[in-house]
Parts: C-alpha cells; sequence; structure tokens
C-alpha cells in the first residue's frame, strides 16, 4: 500500500504537469503580448525548478515549443541563472538541455558563458554543479573556445568537489572539439584519480565517450590498464564496466599490451583476493566483450579454456558465451566443442543459459551437427527458463543447419504454451526463421497467430515482427493481415510501434491494403507523439505499393495541414521520397514551400532534413536553395543542422553534375563547408547527420587536390569516418573506396623513406586500389547516386595525378640520356629512356612487363665485368623480385648507376679478339705436339 509520502507527491506532481499544459495552451495563443510570453517562461522554469522526474520529463519535451515563443532570448536566459541561483533545488538533467536551447538563440554568446562561469563560485552546492556540467554542452557554441577551455581548465583543478564532479562530464562532453586533447586527457587522468569518489566516478564514465579520441591510444590504454588495477575498489568496478563497452572495447587493437591487459583480467577475475563478487561478475563480461576485439583468438582461448572448470560460475558462464564467437576463428573446433559439450551440462543455470546461446552462433561450424541438436534439442526441455528462452532462440538462428527441422519445429512449437513470458517471446521471435525453410506454414502461422494475441507485451511485440516474414510464404493472408490490424490497435504503444513497422515495410503482401492504407490514417491521430510522427514519415512506403490514386495524394496533402506538428513533419518527409513518382509535383513543392515557413521549429527541421531527396526533381530549384540557405541561418539550432547538411548534399549532387574541373572543386569544397556548419553545432546533439559526409568528403579532397604528404591528415579523417559507418552498407562501400585510395598516401610514404628522389613506386600503389575503387562505386551507384557520381568524376583528376608521377619518371630517364651523351654510358641510358616512354598506367601485370622488358634491355647492354658488378647485382634481384612495389624501390637505384657502368670500347673488343685468336692458335700447337709425343 502507498504510504502517504508517496501520495502526497505524485499529487503534487499531477498538479504541476497541468499547469505546465496550460503554459503551453497560453503560448500558443496568438494574442499574447511579449510581455505577457515573457512572464510565461517565467513561469515555466519557476515551475521546473524542484520538480520531479515525471515532470521534468514532461518538461523537456515541451522545451523547444516554450522557448519558440519567447520574444527577449537575453531577458529568458537571465531569468533562467536568476532561477537556478535561487531555486534549492533543480533537476540536473532539464538543466543541460534548457541552458543549450537558450543559448543558442544569444547573439552574444562569449558574455553569457562568462554570466554561467560565475555561478561555479555561487554559495549554493547545486548551483556549482549545474554550472560545472552545462558549461561543457554550451562549448560547442561559444566564438572563444580557447578562452572557454581555459575556463574549464582552471576549474578542473577547482579546491571544490562538485565543480571538480561537473567538469569531469564536460571534459568527456567537450573533448572531441579540443585542440590540446593531451592537456584535456591529462586533466581527466587526474580527476579518475582524484580522492573523493563521486569526482573519480564522474571522471571516468567521461573516459568511455573520450577515449576514441586520445591522441596516444597505447598510453591511454596503459592508463586503463592502471585503472582496473586500482586498489580502490569503485575505480575498479568502473573501470573493469568500461572495457565491456563496444566503444573501448572497439580500440582494443590499439592497445601496445592489449595481450597484457587481457592477463591482468584474468587475474582479477580468477584470483581469490577479490572479494567483490560485483567485480567479478563485470570481469567476466568484459572478457566476453574483449574476446571479440583481442587480435590473438587463439591464444586468447587457450585462458578461456581454462575457465571451464573454473569453479566461478560467472567465470564459466564468460567461457559459455565466446564459445560461439570461437568457433568463427579457431582451427581446433574439436576443442572448442568438447568445451561448450562441458558447459551445456553445467550445473548453473546461468552457465548452461550462456552455453545454449552459443549454438546459434556456432552450429553451422560444428562438424557432428546431429550430435550438436540432441544438445539444442535437450536444452530446450531444460527445468530453467533462461536455459530454455537461449534454446529458443539459438533454434531460430540455426534453422536453416538443423538436419532434424521436424524436431526443432516441434520444440518451438511446444514452446509456445510454455509457462514463462522469455520463453515465448523467443519463440515468436524464431518463428521468423522458420517460415523461411518449412514447406507447411500452417501450422506455424497458427503458432504465431496465438503468440500475437499473448497477454505479454513482448511476446505480442516479437509476434508482430515476425508477422513480416510470414507474409511472405503463408497462404491464409486474409487472417495475417486482421491480425496486424488487431496489433495496429493494441492497447501498448510498443506493440503499436511494432505492428506499425510490419504493416509499412510488408505493404506488398497485404491483402486489403485500403484497409491498411486507412489504418495507418488512423495512427497519424495516436495518443503517443512518437507513433504519430513515425507513421507520418514512412507513409512513403505503403504509398509507393498502391496504385497510382488521386485520393493517397490528397490524403498526404492534408496531412501536411494536420494540427500535429510531429505529423506536418514526417509528412514532409514522405513527399519528399515521393516527389520522382507524384502526378501533381507543383502542388507538392507548394506544400513544401509553405512548411519551411511553418510556426514549428520542429516541421522546419523535418523540411531542412528532407528537401535535398527531392531537389533534383524540385520544379524550382533556385528558390528551393533559397529556402534551405533561410533555414541554415534559422533560430533554432536542429533545423540549422540539418539545413546545412542539406545543402552539403546538394552542393556533392551540382558537383556530380559540374562539367568543369573547376566548378566540380567549389562545389565539393562548398560542401565540405556547409558539412563543417553542420558538425559544428551538432556537439551537443548525439547523432550529427555530416558526421559521415564531413570527414568523408575532406579525406577525399585531399587525396584528389592535396600532396601526398597530406597522408596523416588523411588518415585523421577516415578515423572519424570509420566510426561514423555503424551499419550502412552505402557508407561501407563509400568508406571503403576512400580507404582504397589513401592507402597509397601511407604506403607512397614508406617507399620514400628509402628513396627520397624517385616516386615510380607511388604507381603501383595508386593502381592496385584504383580498380577496386572503380568496383566499389559500381556497387555503390544504385544506393548513392550523386555521391558516387561524384567520386567517379574526381577519378579522371585523381589518374591526371598519378600520370604526373609517370611523367617525373620519363623526364628523369630522358635527363640520363641526354647527359650521357658522348659517353660510353650514351647506349644504355637512351636505351632506358625509350623503354620508359612507352609506359602508361595500367594493370599490375602490364607494370610487371614494363619491368621485364626493362631488365631484358639493361642485361643486353651492360657488359658483365667486375666493375659492373654492383648494377649487375641489382638487375638479378630487380629480375628475381616478385613484388612490384619492391621492384620498383630497386629501380631508382639501378638508374642512378648507369653513368658508372663501365663499357669497352670497339676497338678495345676487337684488339682482344685479335689475341684471343693468338692464344687459341698457340694452344693448340702445344696441344698438338703432346699428343704427337
Amino acid at each position: 500500500m502507498k504510504n502517504l509520502k508517496t501520495i502526497y507527491i505524485q499529487a503534487q506532481d499531477r498538479r504541476r504537469r497541468e499547469k505546465l499544459i496550460k503554459i503551453v495552451d497560453k503560448l500558443n495563443n496568438k494574442d499574447k503580448s511579449d510581455s505577457d510570453l515573457q512572464n510565461i517562461w517565467r513561469q515555466y522554469i519557476e515551475l521546473i525548478a524542484g520538480g520531479n522526474d515525471t515532470a521534468t520529463s514532461f518538461a523537456i519535451l515541451i522545451l523547444k515549443t516554450v522557448i519558440s515563443r519567447i520574444p527577449d532570448k537575453y531577458q529568458a536566459w537571465e531569468d533562467l541563472l536568476r532561477v537556478v541561483s535561487r531555486a534549492n533545488k533543480f533537476p540536473i538533467e532539464l538543466s543541460e538541455p534548457i541552458f543549450y536551447h537558450i543559448f543558442e538563440y544569444l547573439p552574444n554568446k562569449q558574455i553569457a558563458w562568462e554570466d554561467l562561469y560565475k555561478l561555479t563560485s555561487n554559495n549554493k552546492i547545486n548551483v556549482r554543479l549545474i554550472a560545472a556540467f552545462v558549461l561543457g554542452d554550451l562549448f560547442s557554441l561559444v566564438p572563444d573556445k580557447q578562452k572557454a577551455w581555459k575556463d574549464l581548465h582552471n576549474l578542473a583543478c577547482s579546491e571544490d568537489i562538485y565543480i571538480r564532479k561537473g567538469i569531469a562530464k564536460s571534459i568527456g562532453t567537450v573533448f572531441p572539439n579540443i585542440l590540446n586533447k593531451q592537456e584535456a586527457w591529462t586533466d581527466l587522468q587526474k580527476l579518475v584519480c582524484d580522492q573523493n569518489a563521486s569526482v573519480r566516478i564522474s571522471a571516468i564514465h567521461s573516459v568511455d565517450s573520450v577515449f576514441p579520441y586520445v591522441p596516444d591510444k597505447q598510453k591511454a590504454w596503459e592508463d586503463l590498464q592502471g585503472f582496473i588495477t586500482d586498489t580502490n575498489v569503485h575505480i575498479r568496478f568502473i573501470a573493469i564496466g568500461l572495457l565491456d563497452s563496444k566503444l573501448i572495447a572497439s580500440n582494443f587493437t590499439y592497445a601496445h599490451n592489449s595481450e597484457q591487459t587481457w592477463k591482468n583480467l584474468l587475474k582479477i577475475a580468477t584470483e581469490e583476493e577479490e572479494k567483490d563478487w560485483l567485480i567479478k561478475f563485470s570481469e567476466s563480461k568484459a572478457l566476453a566483450t574483449l574476446y571479440l576485439y583481442i587480435p590473438n583468438k587463439e591464444r586468447a582461448w587457450e585462458d578461456l579454456h581454462k575457465l571451464v572448470n573454473n569453479k566461478s560460475e560467472h567465470l564459466r558462464e564468460c567461457a559459455a558465451k565466446c564459445t560461439g564467437i570461437a568457433f568463427q576463428y579457431l582451427k581446433d573446433k574439436a576443442q572448442v566443442w568438447e568445451d561448450l559439450y562441458r558447459l551445456v551440462n553445467d550445473e548453473d543455470s546461468s552457465v548452461r543459459s550462456g552455453a545454449a546461446a552459443s549454438f546459434g552462433i556456432a552450429f553451422q561450424y560444428i562438424e557432428n551437427k546431429t550430435h550438436a541438436w540432441e544438445e539444442l534439442h535437450r536444452l530446450a526441455n531444460d527445468e530453467d527458463s533462461s536455459v530454455r528462452s537461449s534454446a529458443a532462440n539459438s533454434i531460430g538462428t540455426a534453422f536453416q543447419y538443423i538436419e532434424n527441422k521436424v524436431q526443432a519445429w516441434e520444440d518451438l512449437h511446444r514452446l509456445v504454451d510454455d509457462e514463462n513470458d522469455s520463453v515465448r517471446s523467443a519463440v515468436a521471435s524464431s518463428l521468423s526463421s522458420v517460415f523461411r525453410n518449412i514447406g507447411d506454414t500452417r501450422q506455424a502461422w497458427e503458432d504465431l497467430h496465438k503468440l500475437a494475441n499473448d497477454k505479454n507485451e513482448s511476446v505480442r511485440i516479437n509476434a508482430a515482427n515476425s508477422i513480416e516474414t510470414a507474409l511472405k510464404y503463408i497462404e491464409n493472408k486474409k487472417q495475417a493481415c486482421e491480425t496486424l490490424h488487431n496489433l495496429l490497435e493494441d492497447k501498448s504503444k510498443r506493440v503499436r510501434f511494432a505492428a506499425l513497422f510490419t504493416t509499412v515495410f510488408s505493404f506488398s503482401n497485404i491483402a486489403d491494403q485500403i484497409q491498411a492504407w486507412n489504418d495507418l490514417l488512423k495512427l497519424t491521430n495516436d495518443q503517443d507523439y512518437l507513433i504519430r510522427a513515425s507513421v507520418a514519415s514512412l507513409l512513403y512506403l505503403a504509398y509507393n505499393d498502391m496504385k497510382e490514386d488521386k485520393s493517397k495524394w490528397e490524403d498526404l496533402h492534408r496531412l501536411t495541414y494536420h494540427h500535429d506538428m510531429h505529423v506536418r513533419g514526417g509528412t514532409t518527409r514522405s513527399i519528399c521520397f515521393l516527389f520522382p513518382n507524384l502526378i501533381d509535383k507543383q502542388q507538392a513543392w507548394e506544400d513544401l514551400h509553405r512548411l519551411v515557413k511553418d510556426e514549428s521549429s520542429l516541421v522546419r527541421e523535418w523540411v531542412a532534413e528532407s528537401l535535398e531527396g527531392s531537389f533534383s526533381y524540385l520544379p524550382d530549384q533556385k528558390l528551393a536553395y533559397e529556402d534551405l540557405m533561410k533555414l541554415a541561418n534559422d533560430e533554432d539550432a536542429d533545423v540549422r543542422i540539418n539545413a546545412n547538411h542539406s545543402l552539403g548534399k546538394i552542393s556533392i549532387f551540382k558537383a556530380s553534375e559540374a562539367e568543369t574541373e573547376e566548378k566540380y572543386r567549389e562545389e565539393l569544397e562548398n560542401a565540405i563547408e556547409f558539412f563543417d556548419k553542420s558538425s559544428k553545432e551538432s556537439v551537443f546533439h548525439k547523432t550529427s547527420p555530416s558526421k559521415f559526409c564531413l570527414p568523408f568528403y575532406r579525406s577525399f579532397h585531399t587525396i584528389i587536390f592535396e600532396k601526398s604528404s597530406a597522408d596523416e591528415e588523411v588518415e585523421r579523417y577516415l578515423t572519424e569516418a570509420r566510426k561514423a559507418i555503424e551499419r550502412s552498407k552505402i557508407k561501407e562501400l563509400l568508406f571503403e573506396a576512400i580507404e582504397n585510395l589513401a592507402k597509397t598516401l601511407r604506403e607512397v610514404q614508406e617507399s620514400k623513406k628509402h628513396d627520397q628522389k624517385f616516386n615510380r613506386s607511388e604507381i603501383d600503389y595508386y593502381r592496385r586500389y584504383f580498380d577496386r575503387v572503380e568496383k566499389l562505386m559500381r556497387d555503390a551507384e544504385e544506393l548513392a547516386p550523386f555521391a558516387t557520381k561524384t567520386v567517379i568524376k574526381g577519378l579522371p583528376i585523381f589518374d591526371r595525378k598519378l600520370n604526373s608521377l609517370l611523367e617525373e619518371i620519363r623526364e628523369k630517364a630522358k635527363t640520363a640520356c641526354r647527359e650521357s651523351k658522348g659517353t660510353d654510358t650514351e647506349e644504355i641510358a637512351c636505351a632506358v629512356s625509350r623503354e620508359v616512354q612507352k609506359w602508361e598506367i595500367g594493370s599490375q601485370e602490364e607494370m610487371n612487363l614494363y619491368v621485364e622488358n626493362l631488365v631484358l634491355v639493361l642485361k643486353s647492354k651492360i657488359p658483365h665485368t667486375p666493375e659492373n658488378r654492383e648494377i649487375l647485382e641489382r638487375i638479378e634481384l630487380l629480375k628475381d623480385e616478385k613484388n612490384l612495389t619492391k621492384q620498383y624501390s630497386i629501380l631508382p637505384t639501378i638508374i642512378g648507376l648507369i653513368p658508372t657502368v663501365n663499357v669497352i670500347p670497339e676497338e678495345a673488343v676487337t684488339n682482344r679478339f685479335d689475341d684471343l685468336k693468338r692464344d687459341i692458335s698457340n694452344f693448340n700447337e702445344k696441344l698438338d705436339q703432346v699428343i704427337i709425343s
């Protein structure tokens, strides 16, 4: 039963929430004067001061709507500072977004920064902590970053523990934008070792976000290794937890002493001295995560193999989870199978569950699949629900490789009625694999239909997801559509959300598309704003799968006038995606142009994001570009971020259409400038739309137009782009293309260490990757036509750069020929020059043939005398060398030795032949005498 205090807090929270709703209603009243609006703002910030979590969450939701209506932003800033400094309590989780969204509107941000900095000297602990926290979030917007960093650096040395705690968090936020990263990393290290536990915790949490940007990652790993062996249990616990973070674990390859870090973790996990079971548990999780990234998996598995019989169930569970991964990499799969077999029979259910989960990954690699299936079948009947759940998931993952599919299907069919929710949820997810791999889908559909009506929310969500696959294979599509219709009206918003995605992504397989379309339109009035926004932005998928119908276009057109900003914003995205195929393009363009001026910043943000996708089809591209330029100067930062990103994409489109190299370069540089603006304003936001495009096109521009000495700069850009790929197929293709070009710069630098004057080896490097780039571009063209076309358009410029390198070789050979005129080496030097003039950039086979021909020329021209031993040895070395790169590293030395060749004059050769003839004649006379005697 709830106590009186809880009831009082909930009632107070409800009243505060009701007042916040009234504030929004007042703001929407367009008759309010500026002074009225300013007073409403003061009511808003005073109301949220001291609010609890629920009220705060709602306040954040309406924050941007409130701020956008306030006329005097600087007065609003001063009001906020006053309320925060006076309040006994102000929610920290709200302080960050509220300060940021006002700060971005202020004309003089430097003064505002100093205002906030002064609050770090306030006599209230909560105020000082908020100020230290928020400074990091505003760093990206402040003009004088050098001064701003100096302020943060000074605060990192403060005697106030609350300031240090806030700054530890702020350093993690600002780290990517600090020039002196080494100083920032040093500050963070000191804070990690702070005497106060809360400071240390805040600092170590920041390590997770800054690690990818640390200049010296080897040193950073050494520091991190020190943290995990720290004497303080809190530091050890958090540091070990960081190793379980993929952001840090994925950088494990940078660790110079990765094996030592691995050994240290094992030692802590297995040593008797460590009594804290939470640390041991964290260690086991970290080991399982790091195993994915450790370079030498064979050796690491030797350590994990020893854990199979460890008395700690956490470590045996760690070994169990790693067996699935190990099967992919280890040669001795028999030993791994023995370990997995032992673990599936472990007495501890968590170990068996981990082993059961590994079956799904490992099954395809196991040689004796019959035996493996018997074990997985037994696990599906385990007494522990977590084991049965893992087994059900693994049956779905491995279904296509299981020989006895009938029994596998029967196991899933039986588990449909399992008493445990997580087991039924796993079955609902695995059923999608069954539809792909069995002939008779009727029973499978009946089971899925039953799960779609399950009492448990998670079960219904997974069932809704599996219906997408089922619709491709089942005969009774009508019942499936009815089931989906019911799920779209489910009481759970998470279920409705899953059903929404299944509907739009499987729309072509839906029997009654009119009913489905009306269901989607109904969701634009759903009580949940995320569902309203999502359905509006995904309507284009359903629209594309339907016959062209004027009434459907009118539905979309009406939604651009919808009372909800989320629906209007989402609809702009659908219209932009559909634009090439719309019949009434003029009306569609007028709708988009009108929404550019929408009163809601959220709608303008969606328009700014979506316009670039339809730009090449718009009837008035000039006006559309002007609209985007206005949005790039919008008062709202999110609008500016998306507008600049779209302008960058449009510049890429213009570059792809450019008719001259000058125009091409101009548009490529314009794109980089727009992406840079978007990126700089995106620091506060977790996902920047330009976080891939900016480093990608910067690296491409540097490779195409800059000298090869810029390879370090390219590598820095590529490192940033690599982090932003995530799971995007097109980004992977584009990135690999540019990385192939960038490899030339790195490798050429290595070759120049051997010979500073001659850069013929660059040609081989360039050409080796060039062919790969062209193939990647063909693969990427359908996914990103303008990006692909822009890269392809730059390749001739790159090819010309290669030809200039080849021209250097030709000129060097000509010079050697010219300077040898009248000398004994003239014939050799000029023969080499004639041969080199024939060279063109081609395949590796062609380049090898050039070298072979040159070897023949040199060997035919250079006398085999002791004086020419050095150059002859070099020629033999050149002939025997199979690596083209190394051949061209030897070649400049040979050309340089040509002037030193000892060539025998013709007269001397004739005299030597006469002497030889006389010697042979004398020898024959003496031989005759010997025979006669």
